[in-house]
Formats: structure tokens, sequence, C-alpha cells
């Protein structure tokens, strides 16, 4: 396995405007896979939330040179500070694209540079996650009423239209962020959610939840960390939504747990670092399908 820094590539990636690029791989790139052969990407997404019609921002990437990009998007009114672009998600064979502003998500079905066709769902926010088959999507508003945050999950119906499935789930307490970051397991019927915190003394807890045929309903106990860690500001599952990783970048740490049939046990030690200055440690993360390779960053290193 190859750990790669695409650190020029955060700069455009980072949520600042309005347009989002689908970069496949040249006909001579070598692709890696930390998943099974079926996780193997199409291509590699990135939001530009502060990005306008006239150009891409002026720190691009250089190191593309073995990348294509397949579709250019802009939003469909291009209101300033709409942020646009800020969560973005694909589905397994990118072919099923959805993108979050303050107002609303767009749901793009993309063949080919020519076609493109586009759903609107009103509600958008911070982030976003999809099930692989793209049949299911989770949207994200931590800023929701005097930021407690909420959550809500679609589904398609076979009338091509987008329903919500069961409950808007939201957070209990003032400031908490509830929903900063989200994560959906492979078939769209497990969701972790993280929590942000106006402060390092709000949230710092991660719900799981797990589809019932009817609702949505807490699966174990709630996951807490430590106060002013910002413990949960960071979420990633593995496929099957048995395994999640926690990020607490304020303490510099991350955490893994397991699903033990009747409740979330920590898996390993904790991760950390121990440095003079704060690099950030778990801001943001990702854990592959099968649970066994985990990328963290640590964007003040």
């Amino acid at each position: 396995v190859v750990v790669i820094n695409l650190t020029c590539i955060s700069l455009i990636g980072f949520a600042v405007g309005i347009i989002i690029l689908l970069i496949k791989p040249g006909e001579n790139e070598t692709k890696a896979s930390t998943g099974s052969p079926t996780d193997q990407p199409a291509g590699l997404l990135t939001g530009s939330p502060t990005a306008t019609s006239s150009g891409l921002p002026s720190h691009q990437p250089t190191e593309l040179s073995a990348w294509k990009i397949t579709h250019t998007i802009y939003h469909r009114d291009q209101t300033p500070n709409a942020f646009y672009g800020q969560s973005v998600s694909f589905s397994q064979g990118g072919n099923i694209l959805f993108v979050t502003s303050f107002l609303e998500t767009s749901v793009y079905s993309l063949s080919d540079q020519s076609s493109q066709t586009t759903k609107y769902i009103n509600g958008g926010g911070n982030g976003v996650s999809s099930s692989s088959d793209g049949k299911f999507f989770a949207v994200s508003n931590a800023r929701y009423d005097a930021y407690k945050g909420r959550v809500q999950v679609y589904r398609h119906r076979s009338d091509d239209s987008w329903e919500q499935m069961g409950s808007s789930l939201f957070g209990p307490n003032t400031n908490e962020l509830f929903g900063e970051d989200i994560a959906m397991s492979r078939d769209g019927h497990t969701l972790a959610v993280g929590t942000g915190g106006i402060n390092a003394f709000n949230g710092n807890y991660v719900n799981v939840y797990k589809w019932n045929g009817a609702d949505w309903v807490l699966r174990g106990d709630t996951i807490t960390g430590a106060e002013g860690s910002l413990f949960g500001y960071a979420v990633s599952v593995t496929s099957d939504g048995n395994i999640i990783a926690i990020g607490a970048f304020i303490h510099e740490y991350v955490e893994i747990y397991k699903w033990g049939g009747s409740g979330w046990i920590l898996r390993g030690k904790r991760l950390d670092i121990i440095r003079s200055t704060a690099a950030w440690f778990g801001n943001h993360l990702d854990i592959s399908s099968d649970g066994t390779v985990l990328a963290i960053g640590a964007p003040k290193e």
C-alpha cells in the first residue's frame, strides 16, 4: 500500500466555491486501492466552493498530467457564498455525484461529458455521504437551529425522484454542531454522525444509527471522547458499518471502534502524536472498506 499526500489538491478541495472536477487516471496511470477489487476508484472528485465560472482558484495543482478532467460543473445560479461543493460524494462507479451547498443538495447522473441529468433536493448543508450504489445519501447541516445540527437521509424512488427516508435526526444541544461530519455504510443502512462544537467543550461525541425498516434508531450507546478534544469532528466507517474511525484533532488523537453485537468496543490502542506544536492530527480521516487501512490527516503538520 502506498499512501500519497495530495497536499496541493487540498487547496482546491478544502471547501472554499462553485466548481467540481471529476478526474480519471490516464491510460498509463496505475490504479491502487485500499479496499477489495470491486471498490477500485473510478476517479478523483474535488469541490471548490469559492471558485467562479471565470476560472479555477489561483492555486491549481500541477501534478495532474496523468489525469484528465471529465466534467466541470457549475452551480445553477452561481450565488456568491453559496459554498457549492463544500462536500461531495460519489457512488462506487463514479456515475452518481452528490454535491452540497448551503441551500440545496444537487444530484448528478453522469455518463459522458455531454450527458448529465440533475436533481435538486431542498436542504443543503456542510456534509454529504452516499451508499455505494448511489441510491441512498445523507446530508448534514451542522449550523441548523442555533448550531444544534440536523441530518436527513434520502432514497431514490422508481419514478426517479428522491424521498426522505425516515425521520430527521437532530442534535439535542445548542452549539454542538451535530453533523459536522457524517459517514454512510455501503448499503446505506448504517450512518455515523459526528459533532464539531462551536468550541472544543461542546459536542465531543458520535452517534451511529441503523435503519430498522421504518426509521433510524441509535445503534449502541453514544460514543464519547475526551472533553475539549473535538472528538467526532471527523468520522469514517467501513463498508458494512461495523467499524468506525473517529478523529479528535484538538487533542491530536484517533480512535477506532468495532461493533461487538451489543455495543461499540475500542479496537486496539488510541492513535496519537505528541508534538510541541499542534498538527491537528485527526482533522480528517478515511478508513478502507474492510477496516485494515486508515489514512489520517494532519493539516498543520
